[in-house]
């Protein structure tokens, strides 16, 4: 009787766990509620927290109220009451206080999707879970939000504005896995197994606030190959400063969010959006090394190995040097677009006290004309003399390339 009622036991609730015949479960196994939030532990946890180096905190959210523009059909009220009556009427006698009242939906401002947000066309949610099955009105029975455990992870911030050379990206426009890969060789990070990826596009940053309206009707996001591959690095979240990382108008309109349905529903990873990345600034100056950006950095590593100080050092500051020029309203106002982007990045303008202690600086005076002389470049009757240079090297190269060939191959640190 124990077997029969074991077997019954078994058949009854095979439609919960199992939505249709072709569904395969996840790499946790039949039954599992946390994704990719397995592959955190207190191994992993101890070895991202010894990355912290400054041990400054950085706010993520928003401001939530009547006005906070959401996705449609999501609305708010809030009131604040006093339950025991107005102020001087009623209450305790030696305290008076303010509570709330919230009537809205939850998927407003900062927010985290968890595993039974998004199923596929056929309610198929994440490990085969039926969504017929599990999702009541009162809640879900499997994969609720509830089942997150504390994600306590190494994040990468990748800043895809940057790379795009803006200051923020528009409404509509695509990110993809080359821009990606590009944004971390800038950046000189890379995705790991059990990491937290947020994307910087500067869309919160340059549109929440001035208008909301636009802000809420589109949004820049990534492609499907950027999901796939975040999902093959294994990630345990993705996040960014959209309400909806996808990208909005979809690539195809029959197919909004894709990259929803591969990170939620296929693989198990959180979605996490909605940064006010406006607090992100003092993050993006953390990318950057004392150094400068990295090819400022690289630079200077590899030419120090051949030349002396008086020459790398100057190379070593021209980050700096820029932005102590930056100083002088003319001079910023000649940077290109793009430059004056990547001053953002670099950690923008100098103030009194930085550059009081970098006019200190044995190397400061050569960092500075090793500056102009790089902006002279910019100047056509100069870029003309270069030319007439360049003519003259190619004319010669064949007599002085046998020599170069034989100082290389007698040199091999030179590689």
């Amino acid at each position: 009787m124990k077997k029969i009622l074991f077997l019954l036991g078994a058949v009854i609730s095979l439609p919960v766990l199992v939505a249709n015949e072709t569904c395969e479960f996840s790499r946790w196994g039949e039954g599992d509620e946390i994704g990719n939030a397995n592959l955190i532990n207190a191994e992993s946890i101890l070895k991202a927290s010894q990355l912290i180096k400054t041990g400054k905190a950085y706010s993520l959210g928003v401001i939530i109220d009547q006005n906070t523009p959401a996705y449609p059909p999501r609305s708010l009220s809030l009131q604040v009451v006093q339950p025991t009556g107005q102020f001087g009427k009623d209450q305790f006698p030696n305290a008076t206080y303010n509570d709330d009242v919230f009537q809205g939906w939850f998927g407003i401002g900062p927010q985290i999707d968890g595993l039974g947000h998004i199923g596929d066309p056929d309610a198929v949610f994440y490990n085969c879970f039926d969504g017929k099955e599990i999702s009541q009105i009162t809640g879900l029975t499997k994969l609720g939000i509830e089942k997150i455990p504390p994600i306590v992870a190494r994040g990468l911030l990748i800043n895809i504005a940057a790379v795009k050379k803006v200051d923020h990206l528009e409404a509509g426009e695509t990110f993809n896995l080359r821009d990606v890969k590009k944004a971390l060789r800038a950046q000189n990070i890379s995705v790991k197994s059990g990491d937290v990826v947020i994307f910087h596009t500067g869309w919160t940053q340059h549109k929440y606030d001035s208008n909301p309206q636009e802000w809420g009707s589109g949004a820049p996001g990534i492609t499907p190959e950027v999901a796939s591959y975040l999902a093959e690095k294994e990630v345990v979240a993705v996040g960014a400063d959209t309400w909806s990382l996808d990208v909005v108008p979809p690539i195809k309109a029959n197919e909004p969010y894709p990259g929803h349905g591969i990170l939620i529903q296929e693989n198990g990873i959180y979605i996490s959006d909605r940064f006010m990345d406006k607090r992100l600034e003092g993050i993006e100056k953390g990318l950057l090394d004392k150094e400068g950006v990295k090819a400022t950095s690289i630079g200077y590593k590899f030419l120090k190995q051949y030349f002396p100080k008086k020459v790398t050092e100057p190379i070593k500051l021209h980050v700096q040097a820029k932005r102590f020029l930056c100083r002088e309203k003319k001079y910023y106002s000649e940077l290109s677009k793009a430059s004056k982007v990547s001053l953002k990045l670099q950690g923008g303008v100098l103030n009194n006290k930085d550059a009081k202690l970098f006019e200190k600086d044995k190397f400061f005076k050569d960092s500075i004309k090793l500056r102009k002389f790089d902006e002279a470049a910019n100047d056509p009757t100069i870029c003309k003399a270069c030319e007439i240079i360049k003519m003259i090297l190619i004319a010669t190269l064949p007599i002085l390339s046998p020599f170069m060939i034989m100082y290389l191959s007698s040199n091999p640190n030179y590689w």
